[in-house]
């Protein structure tokens, strides 16, 4: 189906971005380098990766962004990088635009799980990463999320994303797609979140779907009354306070050049 996501609410990216900087963090904080250094995010959207990742980097090191949408770089570039070392680039993650040995850490996330060749955007990661960098991919595997008391509209979202992206269960995978595209040593980490005093993940998965709906109705994955009906049930999940919410694994691997 491609890229299947109306991106036109930003909200939600800013939204999915809140969420994931929590997972992402302390990966950062372990493993980015503190000397100076140049980051390249791939898959930056609208820069809300970019300016977490500025967050660990020396204040004269370099971050290059990098995304085919040239609409998500426009609002990117506008941003407000209080003199950072912060540049975008558009372009294709399985061809980078970019020498090798060119960055000493590369990251992406939840960027693979949109392409049909993952394996071949981690082959260019490991390409462009310099032999003491490190290459970080942070992906989801929507085979699994749930909520209790059960609704229908949590029953069918593994179903909905299997039928929206090329592989909706490429966590799992991650490990040996490294190790398919040359990586030696992959380190991997799972995390797993649980929702029950606030909206966030009720909401985020509320407005993934409602982004999701055009392409799954036309793909007939959901007729469009089926789609109205799951999403009032979104909503009425994200308004109850009862509603306890396990999200979808986040699976984290990286590994040296």
């Amino acid at each position: 189906m491609g890229y299947v996501i109306d991106e036109q609410d930003i909200r939600r990216q800013r939204l999915l971005a809140h969420i994931l900087n929590r997972l992402s963090e302390p990966y950062l904080a372990r493993l980015g380098p503190t000397c100076p250094a140049r980051w390249l995010d791939i898959g930056c959207g609208l820069g809300e990766t970019t300016k977490m990742l500025t967050r660990f980097m020396s204040i004269d090191s370099e971050c290059v962004g990098l995304d085919a949408d040239p609409a998500l770089l426009e609002v990117a570039r506008s941003q407000d990088w209080a003199g950072r070392l912060v540049s975008f680039r558009q372009g294709d993650a399985t061809s980078l635009p970019f020498e090798d040995d060119s960055f000493d850490f590369v990251f992406t996330r939840y960027l693979l799980v949109h392409l049909p060749n993952p394996g071949k955007a981690i082959s260019e990661m490991l390409r462009v990463a310099r032999p003491t960098g490190i290459v970080f991919a942070q992906e989801p595997d929507f085979a699994f999320n749930c909520c209790y008391p059960p609704r229908p509209s949590h029953e069918r979202i593994a179903a909905m994303f299997a039928a929206a992206f090329p592989d909706a269960q490429i966590g799992r995978k991650l490990v040996h797609l490294f190790r398919e595209a040359g990586a030696k040593s992959p380190v991997a980490r799972a995390d797993i979140g649980i929702e029950y005093d606030s909206a966030d993940l009720k909401k985020i998965y509320r407005m993934t779907f409602a982004a999701l709906g055009a392409a799954l109705v036309r793909a007939g994955s959901v007729s469009e009354s089926e789609f109205s009906d799951l999403l009032d049930d979104f909503s009425r999940v994200e308004a109850d306070p009862a509603v306890v919410v396990i999200g979808n694994p986040v699976i984290a691997v990286w590994t040296n050049a």
